[in-house]
């Protein structure tokens, strides 16, 4: 207890330095030795020092983490495990179902989930050190197994005690973070009122799990550029792969928010772009971004659902001066992986000045990373959307829970027109 009484103390006292040196430092920096220390230089040493006190605080073998999910001890599921990283593939089996301990917690049963790349990348050791310090955090003595799966469609089994705007009944979609676990490969789900919304009433529970997950990392990536129902009328874009899940979700919010869409696709993609309201498609296979655009105006915002430095330098040299890139696959996670927090983290943001801060300075364009984030309140405003008919869902396949395994090696393989669904059995 006094270990964790000594944590909680250290934790308050950085939080409350962190804070007066971000509201007093001078906006144009002090001079120290004729070197200027910029305000931007202090968020650095921050951010630094905050990785160097969880590292602390969570290697503190003292420290016993209090459980995040609580679980039922009598009350079972059915779920795809993944049992040890690599190439294996994923078994179905049984693993106690979570269960509503928290105020504004709510179970969801679930009818369908989608697939989504990061769960291949998951299964492949991708995120393991984030998963791991989750993990311990939720209580549980070891690594596996571990359901993935980012969003679903269902129906609320149980709220906890302050929710009120759901109930047991209600048709719902969600969509849940790479530390949501168990994820929604499994007959139950827990999560938040406040990362959920009701279904929308035109579309089957199929149909309704390929969006939550495209539609929230899009929100996040839109807020990046300040892109809204408000401010996107008459904006250039450029969406790449815009036969992708999150593509053809772009596609329709944008053009419904008044924006000229450009995408990219190969030639037996283009009709289907064409249909979901690309102004213009392009095939990358046939000709370089850069020269079909040579000629035309630039764009006012990027969204780069492909990732890579060569990707990256593509995107910024089709952008506008005053415009934005952002990217949804960015090496965060990867850097964490391979060199640790702490070396993890200061590579981090030597590739954040070097595009980020670079490109500000150099260029006058804004290039950022954006990280998905479950949001109810969006998941809603687009529920309105596709009951009003201007989005819809796009399903390259569904499949049947037993064949997840082939459903995530098809995905895997690239070139899905849409999303892959899974039904999720409702037996017991």
């Amino acid at each position: 207890m006094e270990a964790v009484k000594n944590n909680k103390m250290l934790i308050s006292a950085f939080i409350i330095a962190a804070i007066l040196i971000t509201v007093t430092f001078p906006d144009e920096g002090v001079e120290i030795q004729k070197t200027i220390i910029s305000k931007f230089h202090m968020k650095v040493v921050i951010a630094v020092g905050a990785v160097f006190l969880s590292y602390y605080v969570t290697r503190n073998p003292k420290r016993k983490p209090q459980p995040i999910v609580s679980f039922s001890d009598t009350l079972k599921m059915k779920a795809m495990l993944i049992r040890s990283y690599g190439t294996h593939r994923m078994e179905i089996g049984t693993m106690p179902r979570p269960k509503v301990t928290k105020p504004y917690d709510v179970l969801i049963k679930v009818k369908a989930a989608s697939l989504n790349p990061i769960d291949f990348r998951v299964k492949e050791w991708y995120g393991q050190e984030l998963l791991k310090k989750r993990r311990e955090m939720m209580g549980f003595s070891n690594s596996f197994p571990i359901v993935v799966g980012r969003d679903c469609s269902g129906e609320v089994v149980e709220v906890g005690s302050h929710v009120s705007q759901f109930k047991p009944g209600d048709e719902v979609w969600a969509s849940g973070s790479i530390f949501h676990t168990p994820g929604t490969l499994a007959q139950y789900f827990l999560t938040s009122d406040q990362l959920i919304s009701k279904k929308p009433t035109n579309i089957g529970h199929i149909e309704a799990a390929s969006l939550p997950y495209v539609i929230t990392t899009s929100w996040q990536a839109f807020l990046k550029a300040g892109i809204n129902a408000t401010t996107a009328k008459g904006k250039r874009v450029l969406i790449l792969a815009g036969t992708g899940g999150v593509g053809s979700f772009a596609i329709q919010i944008l053009k419904a928010w008044g924006c000229h869409v450009t995408t990219t696709c190969s030639a037996d993609g283009i009709e289907m772009v064409k249909r979901l309201g690309a102004d213009r498609a392009i095939d990358y296979k046939k000709e370089s971004l850069v020269a079909a655009v040579e000629d035309k105006e630039k764009f006012d915002f990027v969204f780069c659902t492909r990732g890579g430095d060569d990707t990256y330098k593509t995107c910024l040299a089709v952008c506008r001066p005053g415009g934005c890139v952002v990217t949804i696959v960015t090496p965060v996670v990867r850097n964490l992986d391979k060199y640790g927090y702490i070396l993890g983290t200061i590579k981090n943001f030597i590739d954040i000045l070097k595009y980020r801060h670079f490109q500000k300075w150099m260029y006058n364009k804004d290039f950022r990373y954006s990280f998905h984030e479950p949001d109810g309140p969006f998941l809603q405003e687009v529920a309105e959307l596709v009951e009003a008919g201007k989005v819809k869902g796009c399903i390259d396949r569904s499949y049947e829970f037993v064949r997840t395994n082939e459903a995530l090696e098809k995905l895997k393989e690239g070139h899905a027109r849409g999303k892959f669904v899974v039904s999720v059995p409702q037996d017991e």
